[in-house]
């Protein structure tokens, strides 16, 4: 009896130790998470672009920009990123991570893209991050718009915040808006525009505008400005959270635009928006 207690409890020690060093095992396990963001940015010879992402450990061999090769996939197209700066956001359940780069130099007056992967490579793997769709204007032939206020607001579609309308007043008075967009991806819907109307940067969009439909982008449409003061709703090509972009509008027949805008101040938490979070994948070489 004496022996057979001794063995069992060998195997129970060795189970235990076993089941200790996969546990130890699985936490340094790295793994790497991603908002997709319709991400949209304008174009100056010294500008920059970010792009974020989350890391489940403190540190990460991605993060050593001599150790890394950074590119952007998108079709059949390959984008060295240069000059690139990391920095890393400590936060409660995820590591968030800022990657700062040179923006791409565009031979048109504008680029878009509606799906782009963020590729990191190092000696150990490659990583790829879907980031969402990307637009670059480069501002010849547009003026900027002369405006008094500018903000955004948001409200719960598919059961996380998103960007659905913006407000704005006009410095000056125009007589028609023929179109305004986010990027390439976000159209204004200008039939459901609301004049003198300043709405929370929370709302509830359905209460408000029930007509209101985030995915249907009508183009010929035109708003006669009855004040300097509007509401407008906003449709998706894509539904992808909006953190910041660049505003294009057609005014009077003429091309405006409003440099990038955050539209959210502060850095996007994981635990927030972790419904919508798309895992990286990492394959090792």
């Amino acid at each position: 009896m004496k022996k057979i207690g001794i063995i069992i409890g060998v195997l129970f020690i060795s189970m235990f130790g076993i089941l200790c060093f996969w546990n130890e095992k699985r936490r340094n396990i790295e793994e790497f998470y991603v908002l997709p963001q319709a991400k949209s940015f304008v174009y100056y010879e010294d500008g920059k672009m970010s792009f974020e992402f989350y890391m489940n450990q403190k540190d990460s061999i991605v993060c050593y920009k001599e150790q890394n090769q950074y590119c952007l996939k998108a079709e059949e197209f390959t984008f060295s990123l240069t000059n690139v700066d990391i920095e890393i956001v400590r936060q409660k359940e995820m590591n968030l991570v800022i990657l700062t780069s040179d923006i791409l130099n565009i031979p048109n007056e504008e680029m878009y893209f509606s799906s782009v992967i963020l590729e990191i490579k190092n000696r150990n793997y490659t990583l790829e991050l879907p980031i969402g769709s990307l637009s670059i204007l480069n501002p010849k032939g547009y003026t900027l718009l002369n405006i008094d206020d500018f903000y955004g607001s948001y409200s719960y579609l598919n059961q996380s915040l998103e960007l659905v309308g913006i407000n704005i007043t006009f410095h000056d008075r125009k007589k028609k808006i023929n179109q305004v967009r986010i990027g390439q991806s976000l159209y204004g819907d200008l039939e459901n525009a609301e004049a003198n109307w300043k709405l929370e940067n929370e709302i509830d969009i359905s209460t408000i505008l029930p007509l209101y439909n985030p995915f249907k982008i009508k183009l010929n449409t035109e708003l006669s400005l009855e004040s300097n003061t509007y509401f407008i709703p906003f449709c998706y090509k894509e539904l992808l959270f909006v953190y910041e972009g660049y505003v294009c509008f057609i005014i009077d027949d003429e091309k405006y635009y409003l440099d990038t805008f955050r539209f959210i101040v502060n850095e996007l938490k994981y635990e927030d928006y972790k419904i919508k979070m798309k895992k990286g994948k990492v394959v090792y070489d």
